[in-house]
């Protein structure tokens, strides 16, 4: 009976060894797993302690990973700037271009007006306009005067009418003078016009003893554009249109051009 009672006693000891062991060895892995825990453990307990600031921070890593892919180098934004300035620089010449364009337009447009101007000027230039309705009471030449009582030049042609009827431009040109108030040397209210070249000779026309003058200075009128009204203003006898023409600056017949 002593062997078998022995026996007994030894695996009795042996299991409590073995099981000593057992709980050693699960002591042991636990310590290693809470010292040294896997991967998943640590994502398991870094979520615990901080679950927003752990998934900020990896999606902040993927952001950076995501930039750096896609992110240009200087070379690239360099390039990038270059074409943006080259096509900006297009778009301003071709805005310079077109208004270039604009103001060439507008030039020959002007000129064409102007060309146009002159071709009709030219056109009618021995056709001068009777400027006002009536006939001649005194002509062009030396004369005894009805008022002054001496014999003197009359430079120009008294056409008859009544106060206030109109007085037109004979020729196109423009104004050089307007007289609208004073004696004026007897002359009264009065006008010129100076038409330009006309066959090689420079031609004015004057407009004298006018009740009312409707131009300006410097102002372009059309042959036949009303100039004023007829009156007796200055040295006069009575309403009349006393109208002159000089050629190259010289007192002239102005039937030589004028005809009724």
């Amino acid at each position: 009976m002593a062997p078998r009672r022995a026996y007994h006693e030894v695996s009795r000891w042996w299991g409590r060894g073995l099981a000593t062991v057992a709980v050693g060895v699960t002591v042991i892995t636990t310590f290693i797993a809470f010292s040294s825990p896997s991967v998943e453990v640590a994502h398991a307990l870094q979520a615990q302690i901080a679950p927003a600031s752990f998934e900020q921070a990896r999606q902040q890593d993927l952001s950076r990973d995501a930039v750096e892919r896609i992110a240009p180098t200087i070379s690239e934004l360099v390039a990038q700037r270059d074409e943006m300035l080259s096509r900006d620089n297009d778009r301003i010449k071709a805005r310079q271009q077109q208004a270039a364009l604009a103001a060439r337009q507008d030039q020959l447009a002007d000129a064409a007006e102007s060309v146009e101007e002159e071709a009709e000027r030219l056109r009618n230039l021995s056709d001068f306009y009777w400027p006002t309705d009536g006939g001649v009471s005194s002509g062009f030449g030396y004369r005894l005067h009805p008022i002054l009582r001496i014999r003197r030049l009359h430079n120009g042609a008294d056409i008859g009418g009544d106060c206030g009827q109109p007085i037109w431009a004979a020729q196109s040109g423009t104004v050089t003078k307007a007289a609208r108030t004073g004696y004026n040397g007897g002359s009264g209210r009065n006008v010129r016009i100076n038409h330009g070249d006309i066959d090689g000779t420079d031609i004015q026309t004057a407009y004298l003893h006018m009740s009312k003058v409707e131009v300006k200075v410097g102002q372009k009128v059309k042959k036949g554009d009303r100039i004023g009204t007829v009156g007796t203003t200055g040295l006069s006898t009575g309403c009349h249109l006393h109208f002159s023409l000089y050629k190259n600056g010289r007192a002239s017949d102005p039937l030589e051009y004028a005809k009724k």
